[in-house]
């Protein structure tokens, strides 16, 4: 389904997922829930639709998991009162604290690169036939 999505194809996306979660339970059904909340929000559908989906998603999904986490973080978003979004967003911020999981502004071992930036050079531009010369920014020169 994240393919149809990926795609715009949000009508088929939104119905796929539908199906899925009413055929599966457990993290199956709230992954599935959560992409139709998702889709829903791209879509501009209601947004009681994005709402109701990532709520059905995050009773399904396992209290305190990473995919509880995700649901929190979009139901944060997805949330137009901020006392709500507020709720939501706290609850994956404490969610994240007690299962310590890092974050960007963790430490990094000092080889890794932390951006794109980061990382080495890659070298004079290349010629790929013809007299047109792409460099490593993807701007085209003649």
């Amino acid at each position: 389904m994240r393919c149809r999505y990926d795609s715009g194809d949000y009508a088929a996306a939104g119905a796929g997922a539908e199906a899925i979660a009413a055929e599966f339970a457990g993290e199956l059904r709230a992954e599935s829930l959560l992409l139709r909340a998702i889709v829903a929000w791209s879509a501009d559908e209601p947004g009681d639709v994005a709402v109701g989906a990532a709520e059905r998603a995050l009773a399904a999904a396992p209290p305190d998991s990473p995919l509880a986490g995700r649901v929190h973080a979009h139901l944060a978003g997805f949330r137009d009162a901020p006392e709500p979004a507020r709720r939501h967003a706290e609850a994956e911020r404490r969610r994240s604290e007690e299962q310590h999981e890092p974050g960007p502004d963790d430490e990094r071992p000092p080889d890794e690169p932390t951006s794109p930036t980061d990382r080495p050079a890659a070298g004079p531009p290349r010629r790929f036939g013809g007299a047109r010369t792409v460099s490593v920014t993807g701007r085209t020169r003649r």
